[in-house]
């Protein structure tokens, strides 16, 4: 069959999930840069039935799905011009009629059946992602084994630096600490949004791309090795340190980045029993591992648990020290891979909840990641006032505008920017809010305008909700920042999967949240939301405010502990080998508490 045509042009204004590979400049992988308008067309051949995203790829874009190219999504939107093949069922549920008949396709199902030009429209470039770097927070200090020693006279001199660096593998993000291993002091940092995110935006996505055959499963190594050795690279040159001197790593993550960072196929974590290929923690040589460091150096991948309870969770643990208490402790990661750990009568128990990537702002209609312009906390009624600074550091400076003065809400925005959207943090404040004042339903229906102002009068809040296309919506920020009933359904799921990991642990545990002296909430997420919030949807215990304790980046902190320390790599390897994994489907009632966790309860509970 003759090979066609296809040429893909950048529009003014590139897409932000679009940057252009540069083939063959190293072994470990491609490098990236932004596709810049302006830029000229590039022309491949293709075999007629692929589809426009594999073609895209070919060219050497790197254009991100949030599902992994399933049509899910609709993010993937292109022009196209030519002979492709007709609109899927999936495309009309995410692309108007005017859009179709305008050449609008999503690349994922679109496929080349002639030549075809394919232009990547205009949209509004993504602002820069916030991402958590610090690991070792203030409720922490001294709780997993870290040690100040001091300098000792009469230490051997070390002729040369030797450094070493602590991986930890997000679903979303990617963040590398450079570590001096003559003092264990942190140098640099550097971070970015894990570059796998163009094939799915959950492990989910992830595994169902990788089943498409090795070389998914080697596009997603290169993947996730480029982005690490990107920033290496930075962390390196930041610190003026050469990468031949970096002679040691640890690496950490959920299952399914360990066996993406190793090559290994993940799809037997897809399908029952949800077993890992590799649970035990693993050494390589830099140079086996692909990693801009010393070719003899050694890397320490963490042990994984079970299911998708990885290494990271390894770490948390390590780091929380909640393995050696004697009290009964929870340490929660509410990620888009959310998991949760319990410590209790000289057991540790763990379980995975598939949250998905809702608090990352995905499948939210106004919603985004934590960055510049993203409202990062809201405040209703008299907290609206009095509202402390959120992380954008702003005092509520940002208000809806009326002809009434909106003492009912307001918020704070990431770099006090002009809101462009809503990140995980705020959309947990917003939620519980909204709820608290029966906006929102304890079975998660939103009121109709004529329900909140049968409820509220006519005022400021009630003014808020409008009749959308979807059903009811809030207003949060005009012209454009609104909360749906669909989202408010997403976030219903996304928490319910959370809380019924919670309660499953306590019910195997044999305790009540009244048991539990201490919450550690991991992971960026978990460090920037609300405790009041969390316990308002159901995503900590419903245990006295005091008790939470954010940690910062717990699974980097617990990388950089094993970096340091044989001992606390060898209490890695126990820990990953004693914590019992709680496969929740399983459970015999898993579907009645999942169905009881969708109904709210609004957790009042005395502090102090």
């Amino acid at each position: 069959m003759p090979r066609v045509t296809l040429t893909v042009r950048p529009s003014a204004g590139a897409h932000p999930l679009a940057t252009k590979t540069s083939h063959g400049v190293a072994a470990s992988g491609p490098t990236q840069r932004d596709v810049a308008a302006g830029e000229p067309a590039v022309t491949i051949q293709v075999d007629p039935g692929a589809t426009i995203l594999d073609a895209i790829h070919k060219a050497g874009i790197d254009f991100q799905t949030s599902c992994g190219g399933i049509g899910r999504c609709g993010k993937c939107k292109v022009r196209v011009d030519g002979d492709v093949s007709a609109p899927r069922p999936v495309e009309h549920d995410s692309l108007s009629p005017e859009e179709i008949a305008s050449g609008l396709r999503l690349a994922c199902q679109a496929r080349v059946l002639g030549d075809v030009s394919v232009v990547i429209p205009q949209i509004e470039p993504a602002a820069g992602t916030k991402i958590l770097t610090s690991t070792v927070m203030p409720a922490l200090e001294g709780a997993g084994g870290w040690q100040e020693a001091p300098q000792r006279a009469g230490r051997p001199q070390v002729i040369q630096d030797a450094y070493g660096v602590a991986i930890d593998i997000g679903t979303t993000t990617l963040v590398v600490y450079l570590i001096d291993l003559s003092t264990g002091r942190q140098v640099a940092v550097s971070s970015a949004v894990n570059p796998q995110a163009r094939f799915g935006d959950d492990v989910i996505s992830r595994i169902s791309y990788a089943a498409g055959g090795r070389d998914h499963v080697a596009h997603l190594r290169e993947a996730v090795i480029s982005g690490i050795n990107l920033l290496i690279d930075k962390a390196a040159r930041e610190a003026g340190v050469s990468i031949d001197r970096v002679y040691k790593a640890t690496v950490v993550g959920n299952t399914c980045m360990h066996h993406l960072f190793l090559g290994i196929d993940p799809s037997p974590l897809g399908v029952a029993p949800y077993r890992p290929v590799i649970k035990d923690a693993i050494t390589l040589t830099g140079s086996e591992s692909g990693l801009h460091m010393n070719k003899t150096g050694r890397v320490f991948l963490l042990p994984n648990i079970g299911g998708f309870v990885g290494a990271d969770t390894v770490a948390v643990i390590l780091a929380s020290g909640i393995d050696r208490m004697d009290r009964v402790a929870m340490a929660i990661d509410l990620g888009t891979n959310g998991e949760i750990v319990i410590s209790a009568h000289g057991k540790l128990l763990a379980c995975s909840t598939a949250a998905g990537p809702a608090f990352e702002g995905w499948r939210i209609s106004s919603g985004m990641r934590a960055g510049v312009g993203a409202i990062d906390r809201v405040y209703f009624g008299e907290d609206a006032e009095v509202g402390p600074a959120g992380a954008g550091g702003d005092r509520c400076g940002h208000q809806p505008q009326g002809d009434t003065p909106f003492r009912d809400i307001c918020f704070t925005v990431i770099g006090s920017a002009e809101p462009a959207g809503i990140c995980g943090s705020g959309l947990a404040d917003l939620m519980a809010g909204l709820l608290t004042r029966g906006i929102i339903t304890g079975s998660g229906r939103m009121l109709s305008p004529r329900e909140a102002t049968e409820l509220l009068g006519d005022s400021p809040l009630s003014r808020r909700i409008r009749s959308g296309t979807g059903g009811p919506e809030f207003v949060v920020a005009e012209p454009g920042v609104i909360f749906t009933q669909r989202d408010a359904r997403e976030l219903q799921l996304a928490c319910a999967a959370i809380h019924t990991g919670l309660e499953i642990l306590k019910e195997i545990a044999g305790v009540g949240d009244s048991d539990i002296e201490s919450v550690y909430l991991a992971g960026g997420f978990g460090n920037y939301l609300a405790p009041e919030s969390a316990r308002i949807l159901g995503l900590v215990p419903a245990v006295p405010l005091e008790r939470i304790m954010p940690i910062g980046n717990g699974a980097g902190a617990g990388a950089m502990m094993a970096l340091l320390s044989e001992a606390a790599a060898e209490r890695a390897v126990s820990i990953g080998r004693s914590t019992e994994h709680i496969e929740l489907a399983s459970y015999p009632r898993f579907s009645e508490v999942f169905m009881n966790s969708m109904v709210y309860t609004v957790y009042l509970v005395p502090d102090g």
